[in-house]
């Protein structure tokens, strides 16, 4: 049986404990260890992590939600093994999507880093 990719998501209810920093830890630990991975900044509208490892992406993932870019567009790598889908910081617009559309763009996204 085809197993698809594993998600793991890094979650937390209050601001600047440490989530992306973890998570960006744990994408490079898993890159380490032969695995591909997709880290998505799903902090949409304020995403930090291209911050973290001072990239500035061309294309962001709202680029991809309005149909402007394509997924392999939007990827930063990394390391070898690991690439950022960088949500953009100050990119608002992507804070108003509902709940259903974070979904299927999600499903897109697992689709897509298969």
């Amino acid at each position: 049986m085809a197993r698809g990719p594993r998600v793991v998501a890094v979650t937390g209810g209050k601001g600047g404990v440490g989530k992306s920093t973890f998570a960006l830890n744990l994408a490079l630990a898993w890159a380490q260890d032969d695995r591909r991975v997709v880290l998505v900044d799903a902090d949409l509208g304020l995403g930090t992590i291209e911050v973290m490892v001072d990239r500035t992406p061309e294309r962001h993932l709202g680029d991809w939600l309005a149909g402007e870019a394509g997924l392999d567009e939007v990827s930063l790598p990394l390391t070898r093994g690991a690439e950022l889908l960088a949500s953009g910081s100050g990119q608002f617009a992507l804070a108003s999507l509902s709940g259903e559309e974070v979904a299927e763009a999600l499903a897109r996204i697992r689709d897509w880093a298969r």
